[in-house]
This record gives structure tokens, C-alpha cells and sequence, in this order.
């Protein structure tokens, strides 16, 4: 049975922000999630920019790189599900 030292509710945005800084941190984390890594975004509207920059929107260190100023709705999902990747959290 594998042990966990966090774990999180929900693999959006903020779940992936915190599974993010518990791996910077040394600790182990595992997230759960009724859906998919960012699924909490795929009910925005399917043409919708942030009004936020990247940059106020990046999460544990990775920066996103993208050829506007605000990112889009599917450019975010892509984005948590690439730092999720790049952690190798475990989502459940």
C-alpha cells in the first residue's frame, strides 16, 4: 500500500498548484478528482481569455509560454495537465 504525506481534493488549477509546491517541497502528494487533470476548466466558455497574465497564472516554478498576454481556455487546460505531467503527480 503506497503512503501519501498530502493529499489533495480536486485536480484543478489550485489542486495542481499545491501537488506542485508538495513535490518543490520534498513531500509526496496524491490528488483526487471526480474528473480529469484541469476538467474544472472544460466548462468555461470554449473561446474565454483570462484576464490574469501567464505569469499571475503559472503554478510551482513552470513558466508558460504562450505567444499572447492572456492565455485561453484551452491553452490553461493544457498548461496544468503539462506541470501535472512534469511532477508526475498522482491523480485518482
Amino acid at each position: 500500500m503506497e503512503t501519501y504525506d498530502l493529499a489533495v481534493i480536486g485536480a484543478g488549477p489550485c489542486g495542481v498548484a499545491v501537488g506542485g509546491a508538495a513535490k518543490q517541497g520534498g513531500l509526496s502528494a496524491i490528488l483526487f478528482d471526480k474528473g480529469s487533470i484541469a476538467a474544472s476548466l472544460v466548462d468555461y466558455p470554449y473561446y474565454m481569455r483570462y484576464f490574469s497574465t501567464a505569469d499571475r497564472l503559472e503554478v510551482a516554478g513552470v513558466p508558460w509560454a504562450i505567444p499572447e498576454r492572456n492565455p485561453s481556455r484551452r491553452e490553461a487546460i493544457v498548461y496544468y495537465q503539462r506541470v501535472a505531467q512534469y511532477f508526475q503527480m498522482k491523480v485518482r
